[in-house]
């Protein structure tokens, strides 16, 4: 199979359709440049398959679509189309008896990519697997383009192993197998999943089922329930009708009475007119009399309230005036005792002025003191600290020093004693022949997949049992409740025609309507021709009121023989049944005649069905023999059903847990091969981890030992500084001892200074003090003065005016207790009337 001609149209610089011819198995491409020759190569590699804008040397695929010039528009879409001769027959399949193949790739501006084999529409992975192991591919050793063949020589021995295996044809197959593997461990983690998911669902079916349980049981005791509350509404409307029967005969009688007593006092309503009239006048007496109390109690209460008012007003006054009076007198106290105080503070305040300049004069001499002592002290603080920052730093460089002896020391001894452990445990691991434990894990795991097919294959076989005895079960279960509802249905419709029935004969012991017998579709009928004759009583005697036997056989043609039985009124024999389409024609043989939908025709009259006073007792009659026959037949269907269940039921839960334990067989063996496929991976890594360890520890020690060797010529040099230090370090400790002695005696000589510099501003603080404290109780005791004095102002006008303000409220309370006792004598006066308006309405 080789390459024979292209065709490209809009592809890169070639924007109108062209065609290359490639007439031998090797064909060069050469020419200037910028005349397409690595277009043509680009165009190649697209065809078959080039994902990548980068390798086509573009930033997007778009890119390979002609994009204008000078002259030329840019064009929409770029198409390429390979033509390959297969004479040779080395494509297989559906392609093998094809001499010509087509492969046309066209991509448009807004990023849609296309493939064509042999003008029909395909995927991208189709066109690769044709090429697969036949040399031909994007990125290929067919296509030999500038500078390939360097890189050919250059490469590695894994580079040029891809390119031997694709000219071998080995590279499908390790395709294949690539592929083969993704899908095989994709669908180990689909089962994985699958199995977690079964066990969810398992979980969730059983508390399913539990509940299912609950609903059914819910369902019948709720049909129990309507069934219940149907008898206990008949029941009801027994009673009730009963007690409506009795109050209906309580009520006739009240009105007997009514009217009885109506016509006995009808003579006394003039008289009852008059004594209403002058009940009335004498209500509205008394509802005025009643309004004046009222009105008046009202005027007590609120003079009452402003006497009261007035004289807590007054109290008031009396103890302010009081209070003002006492207010007065201690201010006139207070005045004079400030007076004396203040000329105290004066003179205080003479003596602490003196104290203040004796203590300014002793500070200034203490602080002279304390300054020249305090330089010296400086000083020699100086010197010491900076022989102590010496011995620190030399100390500290001693530390360091032994501490890098110390930890290289232990790093050496410690990779050593981690080197002998990995030893041993390779040697170890080596010793236990990994390579049977590989075997025999491989092993079990082909075991266990042959296994788990068979269980697979059952599990099919038990799913499609317990679907079958899941349907069966539904379908018993539907015509379970099916008839369940047809038996509550036939007991209601029984119950209700009963109560129906048995109401309008209750006072009879047997009735026409219970002796007739006839066929639900002719009792409209017969209960038109009985002209509403269906409740009269059967009777043996002809005197008596009622119905008896016929002694005359029923008449062809005649309703009468539509009845089985002789008890029925004879002059049904006398009625005609019309049939479908025939007409009435009067005649002495028949009275009237009666059709199929039950209306009656006479000589000179037609009664509709719909106009007809029948209320279908005879068809509600047939209904209920109906019923009862029909209702024994609902009740053994159900039984049977029910059995029918019960067995169905069993063999579901028979499928069930057959299903149950399979799935559990097949969950348990999936558990082994991921146990064997883990336990083989991990002995396959743990062999590999321990040469990398192995490898890692010896590059380690190799590092160690270098490092240790290069410390050492530093060790030996920080042990001469070390000799150094600890000479340095004892002249320094004596010159510290000597300025320690001085520093002691100057700290001897700041601590007089300093006392005798606090001693002097505790002094001068004092008489700051007292002079301080002198003149603020100057300043509170003038404030103190005028506060007293206003204060003394503001009690004189209080004073007066509360005299003027109690001398005004005393001409009011005089005027309201004088209000107030003529409000008394009007109210008992109004109470008398009301007495003896209530006397007059008694009589």
């Amino acid at each position: 199979m080789r390459l024979t001609h292209i065709k490209l149209a809009g592809f890169k610089s070639f924007v109108e359709p062209s065609k290359i011819p490639f007439p031998d198995q090797m064909t060069c491409v050469v020419g200037p440049n910028g005349c397409g020759k690595s277009n043509v190569i680009d165009a190649v590699r697209w065809v078959l398959g080039e994902s990548s804008a980068k390798n086509l040397r573009g930033d997007a695929m778009t890119d390979v679509i002609f994009n204008g010039s000078t002259h030329r528009k840019p064009v929409s879409q770029a198409s390429v189309e390979l033509f390959f001769d297969n004479t040779s027959g080395v494509l297989q399949g559906s392609l093998a008896n094809r001499n010509q193949i087509a492969i046309k790739r066209l991509v448009t501006r807004d990023g849609q990519s296309l493939y064509f084999l042999n003008g029909s529409k395909c995927r991208k992975r189709d066109i690769t697997d044709i090429f697969l192991g036949t040399g031909l591919g994007p990125r290929s050793y067919a296509i030999i383009e500038q500078g390939m063949i360097s890189r050919l020589i250059e490469s590695r021995p894994q580079e040029l192993r891809v390119f031997l295996e694709e000219a071998a044809g080995v590279s499908k197959y390790k395709e294949r197998r690539r592929e083969t593997q993704t899908r095989i461990q994709s669908t180990r983690d689909n089962l994985e999943r699958l199995l977690d998911m079964r066990q969810e669902l398992k979980n969730q079916l059983d508390k399913l089922s539990v509940q299912a349980e609950q609903a059914k049981q819910y369902r019948e005791l709720k049909r129990d329930e309507r069934l219940l509350k149907g008898q206990v509404a008949v029941i009801k409307w027994q009673k009730l009708n009963a007690q409506q029967q009795q109050k209906a005969a309580e009520i006739a009688e009240l009105e007997k009475q009514i009217r009885f007593f109506s016509d006995a006092h009808q003579g006394h309503a003039d008289v009852l007119s008059a004594l209403e009239a002058k009940l009335e006048q004498d209500t509205h007496k008394l509802e005025d009399t009643q309004q004046q109390k009222h009105r008046i109690h009202t005027e007590i209460i609120r003079f009452e309230q402003q006497k009261l008012s007035a004289q807590q007003q007054k109290t008031q006054l009396q103890a302010d005036i009081d209070k003002q009076k006492q207010a007065f007198k201690e201010a006139q106290d207070a005045l004079q005792t400030l007076q004396h105080a203040q000329t105290e503070f004066t003179e205080q305040q003479q003596a602490a002025e003196q104290g203040l300049e004796q203590a300014k004069d002793a500070l200034f001499k203490a602080q002279s003191a304390f300054e020249s002592s305090q330089a010296t002290h400086k000083a020699q603080q100086a010197k010491l600290n900076a022989g102590q920052h010496e011995i620190s730093e030399q100390r500290q460089s001693l530390q360091q020093a032994e501490q890098n002896l110390k930890q290289a020391e232990l790093s050496l001894t410690h990779l050593q004693a981690n080197m002998s452990e990995v030893a041993k445990q390779i040697e170890q691991q080596q010793s236990q022949s990994v390579t049977k434990e590989l075997d025999a894990a491989k092993a079990e795991f082909n075991q266990l997949a042959k296994q788990m097919a068979g269980l697979q294959s059952q599990a099919k076989q038990h799913a499609v049992a317990l679907d079958d005895a899941q349907t069966s079960y539904s379908k018993a279960e539907l015509e379970e409740r099916e008839r369940a509802q047809k038996v509550s249905s036939c007991k209601a419709n029984i119950s209700a025609l009963e109560n129906v029935l048995s109401s309008l004969t209750e006072d009879v012991q047997q009735t026409l309507l219970q002796t007739l017998s006839v066929n639900a579709s002719d009792a409209a009928i017969v209960e038109s021709a009985l002209l509403g004759m269906t409740l009269l009583p059967v009777s043996e005697s002809t005197t008596e009121h009622g119905v008896w036997n016929s002694i005359q056989a029923p008449r062809e043609g005649s309703v009468a023989s539509l009845l089985q039985g002789q008890v029925y009124p004879a002059f049904l024999n006398q009625i005609q049944l019309l049939k479908q389409g025939q007409r009435f024609t009067p005649e002495q043989s028949w009275w009237m005649a009666v059709d199929g939908e039950g209306n009656l025709y006479g000589e000179n009259f037609r009664v509709s069905k719909s106009k007809q006073t029948s209320v279908g007792l005879l068809t509600q009659q047939t209904q209920l023999n109906e019923l009862n026959t029909e209702l024994p037949k609902l009740i053994a269907d159900v039984e049977q059903t029910k059995v029918q269940k019960a067995a169905l039921q069993k063999r579901l839960q028979a499928a069930q847990q057959d299903v149950e334990s399979n799935s559990a067989n097949i969950h348990q063996i999936a558990q082994g091969m991921a146990k064997a496929q883990t336990h083989s991976e991990l002995l396959e890594k743990q062999h590999a981890n321990w040469q990398q360890t192995l490898e890692q520890y010896q590059q380690k020690q190799g590092s160690l030992q270098a490092q240790f060797t290069e410390q050492a010529a530093p060790i030996a040099k920080q042990k001469q500084q070390i000799a150094d230090i600890e000479a340095a370090l004892e002249l320094l400790q004596a010159q510290q001892i000597e300025l320690q002695t001085q520093a002691d005696e100057q700290e001897q000589a700041y601590i007089q200074a300093a006392s005798h510099s606090q001693t002097a501003q505790q002094a001068l603080h004092q008489a700051e003090l007292e002079l301080q404290k002198v003149q603020n109780t100057w300043q509170l005791e003038q404030t103190k003065q005028q506060h007293s004095q206003s204060v003394l102002n503001s009690a004189l006008e209080r004073l007066e005016t509360l005299q003027q303000q109690l001398e005004d409220q005393q001409l009011p309370l005089l005027e309201c207790e004088e209000q107030l006792m003529i409000l008394v004598e009007q109210h008992q006066e109004i109470e008398i009337q009301l007495e003896q308006c209530q006397a007059q309405k008694a009589q």
